[in-house]
Parts: C-alpha cells; structure tokens; sequence
C-alpha cells in the first residue's frame, strides 16, 4: 500500500526534529576548565606549577600542584610556600604531598596593600619528602597540591600571577613570578546555561503537530 504523501512529509519532520533533540543533548552545557602550567630549572633542579583552571569565575575551586624533579642527588624537602593572588581563599584540608594529607599548614591571608598571600607546607620530618634524583636525566617527580576557591573579592579580566618559595637539604629557592597566570572571568555558568535555553527553545514544536494536521 502506498502511503500518503502527507503523512510522508510528516514523518520526515518529525524524524528532523527528533535528530535536532537528540543532537542538543550531545552537546556540553559548558566548556571545560583549561589549565595552564610552567617549568623552571635551577641547577639539578626542575620545577612544575599547575593550576586546574587557568580562567575560573567567581565560586570556582582551582588546583594548585606543584611539581619537584633531580638530577644526580635526592634532595629532601623541608617547606613548600605557595604565592597566590590574595583573593584566592585557601580551602583547609586541602593539601597532599603525593597522596598523603599534609598536617603542618599556614595560611596567609594578605591584610596591607603590597602584602602577599601565600600558603606554606611543611614536612612531618627532614627526611619525609625526598625527591629523588639519579643519573643525568630527570629522576620521578614528587607533587605538593592545594585547593583555592575564588572569591567576589576578584577582579574580573585582571591577570594576576603565582609562584612558590622552599626549603630543602640542598638550599633553598626563592620563584615569586615563576608560576602561571590567573585570570578570573567576568562570565559564570549562567550565561552559558541562557545560551542552552535559547538553543532549545529555537526548536517550535508546535509546526511538528501541524505536520501531521
């Protein structure tokens, strides 16, 4: 039997706007969180900060990792002070070396106009933290991370950036510009959530009914 033609063109619709439905939910409601990092050497030294979300906004959470590598000698690592813009609020009980919760954390909040925040962490022992070292190639690397949420107290569009001071058996480092920039977005999740409900509400409905009319 021969179908009708209207009913032809209607199924044909309806199948269009089954696809365009269907293809709205494969799309991610927002797009995903780009970090930025840096690498330095100093001498049989080698450094690596990281943050999670190079351009988080207001209400974010972002990660701070930094990374330790040898040459040649293990070196033992006493302290670690990670520099942050001071609008950053440390979230407590955040820190690892590896994998294990650090204990000895000190906050500093940057109270005076020129004063830096900052966060340090210190080893349970001189010989806790080791990084090993051997041979004339990079040895495996060792990670202090941190959790920072970003407060209304930021700038928005206003790049600002972080870096990290230690201490160790070997000496000591002083980085304060040596880490990635941070830039928060004047846009949080509801914009892009709009964007979504205008995509989905250029889909009128009310023409498939009219199709099978």
């Amino acid at each position: 039997m021969t179908a009708h033609p209207k009913f032809i063109r209607a199924a044909a619709v309806a199948g269009a706007g089954a696809l365009a439905v269907a293809g709205l939910g494969a799309i991610a409601p927002h797009a995903s969180a780009a970090s930025a990092d840096s690498t330095w050497t100093d001498g049989n030294s080698r450094f690596t900060m990281t943050v999670s979300d190079a351009t988080p906004a207001v209400g974010d959470t972002v990660t701070i990792t930094t990374q330790f590598q040898r040459k040649w000698a293990v070196e033992f690592i006493y302290d670690v002070k990670v520099l942050v813009p001071s609008c950053l609020s440390y979230q407590g009980g955040s820190s690892y070396w590896q994998s294990s919760p650090v204990s000895k954390v000190d906050p500093h909040e940057a109270t005076e106009p020129g004063d830096q925040a900052y966060v340090k962490v210190s080893a349970p022992n001189v010989t806790s933290w080791s990084v090993p070292g051997v041979g004339d190639s990079w040895g495996q690397a060792r990670t202090v991370s941190m959790e920072f949420s970003v407060t209304p107290a930021c700038a928005t569009g206003q790049t600002q950036g972080t870096g990290m001071h230690y201490g160790g058996s070997l000496g000591s480092g002083t980085y304060s510009d040596k880490g990635p920039s941070i830039t928060v977005s004047s846009s949080g999740n509801g914009g892009n959530g709009g964007n979504d409900g205008g995509a989905a509400g250029s889909l009128d409905f009310g023409s498939l009914g009219g199709a099978f009319s």
